[in-house]
C-alpha cells in the first residue's frame, strides 16, 4: 500500500529501534503502476527448483528432541519501498531473514519456489488484491502464517481477510513494535505436541518456539547469522544439512553475499561453541554440508 509515513521520533542509536514509529499512514494513492520490464528481483536457487520439498516443515522429533521447525524466512509483500525498508530493518534486528517483493505475481513466484515461516501481506498491490495469495499460501504442504498489513480498515475487510485464512490483520498506520510482537506471536504457534519441546545437543539447548539458546542452563545471545545457522542445524541435529539449503535459508534471495560467507559463519559459531564449552560441535561433510552433533 503506497502512502506517506507519519512524522516519527528518530531511531535511537543506542538500541537501533523505533518503538513508537507509526508506519504506513494512509495518504493519496497513485494509479496502480505496471511492473517495469527489468531483471527479476531474485533468482531462485537451483536446488529449490529441482527439489521443491526440501525446505518444507515436517512435524517430527529426532534423536536429540529436534523437530523440523519452520523456515526462519519471512516474505514481505509490500509495494511501498520506504515502508518495506522500515519493516525489513525491524525484522532483521530480531534475526529474521526477510525477502521483499512488491507485487502479487512476484509473491506467488517466491512462494512456489521457497519455504517461508510467515508472510506479511499488503492487500492493495499494483497487480491485484493480496487476498488472492492466501489460497496459494495455504495450499502449500507447509503453509506459512499470514498477517495482513493494510489500510483497508472496515470490519468487512478484516473479517474477509481472517476468514480467508490469515492469522492476523493489522491496519495501517501501525507501530513497529506492535508488528514485531504480532510476528513473534504468530511464529510461536506450533503443531500440537510441539509447543514446549526443546532440542538438546550436549550442554547446548535450543527452544524453537522462542528461538532461545542456552548452554548448561545459561542464556546465550548469538549474532543474527549465527542464530539462523544454529536454528537450521539444530532442527536436524545429528543429520547433515545441505549447504545449498543453509545458503537459501540464511541469506534468502540476497545477491551481494560473498562466496565464503557461509564458511565464515560456520567457523565463528563452531569456535563460539568451543569457547562456551557447549559440548557440541559442527562437523563439515565435505561436498555436502554441515551437521550439529555432541562431542
Amino acid at each position: 500500500m503506497r502512502g506517506s509515513v507519519h512524522p516519527q521520533p528518530p531511531i535511537s542509536a543506542a538500541n537501533g529501534k523505533a518503538d513508537l514509529v507509526h508506519l504506513g499512514a494512509v495518504g493519496a494513492r497513485p494509479v496502480a503502476r505496471q511492473r517495469p520490464m527489468t531483471a527479476p528481483l531474485w533468482k531462485a536457487p537451483s536446488y529449490l527448483v529441482a527439489f521443491p520439498r526440501q525446505c518444507q516443515t515436517v512435524a517430527r522429533k529426532g534423536p536429540y528432541g529436534e523437530a523440523m521447525t519452520e523456515s526462519a524466512r519471512i516474505l514481505l509483500v509490500e509495494d511501498e519501498p520506504t515502508l518495506a525498508t522500515q519493516i525489513a530493518a525491524g525484522l532483521r534486528r530480531e534475526a529474521w531473514v526477510v525477502d521483499h517483493v512488491g507485487c502479487l505475481s512476484d509473491a506467488i513466484e517466491a512462494l512456489l519456489t521457497a519455504s517461508f515461516r510467515l508472510i506479511l501481506l499488503d492487500r492493495r498491490l499494483p497487480d491485484g488484491d493480496g487476498l488472492a495469495l492466501v489460497k496459494v499460501a495455504k495450499s502449500r504442504p507447509s503453509p506459512p502464517a499470514i498477517i495482513f498489513l493494510t489500510a483497508r480498515d472496515q470490519i468487512e475487510d478484516r473479517v474477509e481477510g481472517l476468514d480467508a485464512g490469515a492469522e492476523d490483520y493489522l491496519v495501517k498506520p501501525f507501530a513497529l513494535n506492535e508488528l514485531l510482537a504480532r510476528v513473534r506471536a504468530a511464529c510461536r504457534r506450533q503443531p500440537q505436541g510441539m509447543a514446549d519441546h526443546r532440542i538438546t545437543v550436549g550442554r547446548l539447548a535450543f527452544v524453537p518456539t522462542t528461538r532461545e539458546v542456552e548452554i548448561a542452563g545459561r542464556p546465550i545471545r548469538l549474532p543474527r547469522r549465527e542464530l539462523l545457522l544454529l536454528e537450521l542445524l539444530a532442527a536436524r541435529a545429528g543429520r547433515v544439512v545441505q549447504r545449498d539449503r543453509l545458503d537459501a535459508e540464511i541469506y534468502g534471495f540476497e545477491t551481494n553475499v560473498s562466496s565464503n560467507a557461509l564458511e565464515t559463519h560456520v567457523s565463528r559459531l563452531r569456535r563460539r561453541l568451543v569457547d562456551l564449552e557447549a559440548g557440541a560441535t559442527i562437523v563439515t561433510v565435505r561436498g555436502v554440508g554441515y551437521m550439529l552433533r555432541p562431542l
